[in-house]
């Protein structure tokens, strides 16, 4: 569930909430902390980039980020009168084609997606392109009934990608600008993206979809400089602006890769390395689902072989059209394959 301002302590940090107060607990609301490095001299006050700065173990300035008010000392989460492990400080990812994924088998809605689909550009890629009529048939709603969505897009796309939000549902709301910088941190010109201009920024549209607010959403910046790394890989900057913006909520990153993979966020893309689950209910889901055939073992690390049928999951069952058409990829066989599934206890 997402907090909205009002659920954010007027006195911000835990410390300050107990000072203020006549008992020597903190109130029940959201709160930061400071983050003091070695070398920080608290006369010098508080560092501008707070939890972004880059530089925060030589930084001279005092840095915040969110105490966790709602998970004990213990380690454990309250939820409905019972301890459950809290999994929110932990990445999990599925290996999986997104496009052939049963959504509804994550038996659960998320606050946040974010989704970096990969659009047919005329540049030739590494890796496969779809075609924009089959982005168009993923299944939102199984997804989603009341939050935001992310929707990395091209030049090409930028005005479909506006119709698309609007088809799922969403409300287009906003669009935030990543500004590429090479490694010496000057504006990129030679760009291998752009068929009539070099192109050095991204675009990302955000859809809204219900009642729901953001957190602090006016406190952030629609501009991301930063540089440019692996191919496809979004800035840490976009991640932690999505972090502040929904402290709480329920994560998801459609077309993910390993570098995507962050804690507190599920991460679907046929390009992670295998199944790496923390949460119960979502590997009993998984087991049942799509790991009949793996073999009961006291291993927490299995190692099974599948081929490449076995690998693609069933047609969605909340969609009423097929994913294939369209699709660009190479081709593969049907030679068998280790599959690495990792069900943590």
């Amino acid at each position: 569930m997402m907090r909205g301002r009002d659920q954010w302590c007027e006195f911000n940090t835990r410390n300050d909430c107990i000072a203020s107060s006549d008992t020597s607990m903190p109130c029940d609301k959201l709160h930061f902390e400071a983050v003091k490095g070695p070398s920080c001299k608290p006369e010098l006050g508080d560092c501008p980039f707070l939890d972004t700065c880059h530089r925060i173990d030589t930084c001279k300035r005092v840095h915040y980020r969110q105490y966790p008010s709602s998970v004990q000392d213990n380690g454990a989460v309250e939820t409905e009168g019972k301890k459950r492990k809290d999994t929110r400080a932990q990445s999990q990812w599925i290996q999986c084609d997104v496009t052939r994924f049963d959504f509804s088998s994550l038996g659960m809605f998320f606050d946040v997606v974010v989704a970096d689909p990969p659009w047919q550009i005329k540049t030739q890629m590494a890796y496969g392109l779809m075609a924009d009529t089959s982005i168009s048939k993923l299944p939102m709603e199984c997804l989603q009934q009341n939050g935001f969505l992310f929707l990395w897009v091209t030049t090409r796309t930028m005005d479909f990608g506006r119709s698309l939000l609007q088809r799922w549902g969403y409300q287009v709301v906003d669009d935030i600008v990543w500004v590429k910088l090479n490694q010496v941190g000057r504006l990129i010109e030679t760009g291998r993206t752009g068929y009539w201009l070099n192109h050095s920024k991204e675009h990302c549209l955000v859809g809204r979809k219900g009642k729901v607010e953001m957190a602090l959403g006016h406190l952030e910046c629609d501009v991301i400089v930063s540089k440019v790394r692996a191919a496809s890989q979004k800035p840490d900057e976009f991640y932690n602006m999505v972090d502040r913006l929904f402290p709480s909520g329920h994560k998801l990153e459609l077309f993910g890769r390993q570098h995507n993979t962050r804690p507190g966020w599920l991460t679907l893309g046929d390009q992670l390395q295998g199944v790496h689950l923390v949460d119960e209910e979502l590997q009993q889901r998984y087991v049942e689902q799509f790991a009949k055939h793996i073999s009961q073992s006291s291993s927490t690390h299995v190692q099974t072989e599948r081929t490449e049928a076995e690998v693609m999951q069933p047609q969605l069952d909340c969609a009423t059209a097929s994913h294939q058409d369209g699709v660009t990829r190479s081709k593969r066989g049907k030679r068998k394959r280790k599959k690495h599934i990792n069900i943590v206890p």
